[in-house]
């Protein structure tokens, strides 16, 4: 290129930017990225401060954290596309380009995409929200979709368990109706045992007093317990036996193992003070 053309060409852009209007273009875009950076840095604030009011319900520091991380890093991504978004059509405005085009090919590109990616919209909708809402954490005993098993992993898309067998389930969260969790912040124990009906009821009563004072002092199980257990006295008549209830509040995920204990305590117990614990019987009476 000549010099003729070098100078040309600086002729050029030195009009251009000597045009009122161009000025204006100018300033308008300025003004425009930094209104898109304002209000990013705004929204990623809201968004901390929308986690902070979900975090009353975790117990567990680690668990809490990866539920922020999660859904800051949601909440910020989607922010920022749509800021950026807007941003990017207005500068384009305003420097002269077309955008009818442009806003025309995206409204039928988001309508091809929505119709072709309905389910997975879904399941990320619906796994935001379950981690908003904190419905179940990783190592939490739920049941979904009728399998119980053990959260394994969570995250927006899909759900992780392993029930009791050791099989590895994977439930997209779009299917997730209803959610049943075992061991939200605290668990119970329900423990039943029958007794024979000739037995004497207030000895039986005394003995599971005994043992729930016992579990209370047992170095084992006191830190896991978070309530003195109660003894329901008889909870039912059966068929061959008079049945007695136990309930035990205990931290998270602990209720099987102490229900366990309680049954191997009732059993030793029982067996001490000679208080039995009857097998099916049946009386026929012949006429």
């Amino acid at each position: 290129m000549t010099n003729s053309n070098y100078f040309g060409a600086a002729t050029k852009i030195v009009e251009f930017f000597s045009k009122p209007e161009t000025i204006t273009h100018l300033i308008n875009v300025v003004i425009i990225l930094l209104a898109m950076f304002v209000v990013n840095i705004i929204l990623k604030i809201a968004s901390k401060k929308v986690i902070k009011h979900v975090d009353k319900w975790d117990e567990d520091e680690s668990a809490r954290e990866k539920r922020a991380i999660t859904l800051i890093s949601v909440l910020r991504h989607t922010v920022s596309i749509f800021v950026w978004g807007i941003g990017a059509l207005m500068i384009f405005r305003e420097i002269g380009l077309n955008i009818a085009p442009l806003l025309t090919g995206a409204g039928i590109l988001g309508l091809a995409i929505g119709f072709g990616a309905q389910s997975i919209v879904k399941d990320f909708f619906t796994g935001f929200f379950i981690l908003l809402e904190n419905q179940f954490r990783v190592g939490d005993v739920v049941t979904i979709c009728g399998i119980t098993g053990t959260v394994q992993e969570i995250n927006l898309r899909i759900t992780k368990l392993r029930d009791a067998s050791g099989v590895f389930h994977f439930v997209p969260n779009g299917e997730i109706r209803s959610v049943s969790n075992m061991s939200f912040l605290w668990s119970k124990a329900v423990v039943k045992v029958g007794v024979a009906y000739g037995s004497d009821v207030t000895k039986v009563t005394n003995i599971l007093n005994s043992i729930a004072d016992d579990l209370m002092k047992d170095k084992k199980y006191k830190d896991l317990i978070l309530e003195k257990p109660s003894v329901l006295g008889i909870n039912s008549f059966d068929d061959s036996s008079l049945s007695f209830k136990m309930i035990i509040k205990t931290k998270s995920n602990e209720q099987w193992g102490i229900a366990r204990a309680t049954r191997i305590k009732i059993k030793e117990a029982f067996d001490k003070a000679g208080i039995e614990i009857p097998l099916p019987q049946r009386v026929i009476i012949n006429k």
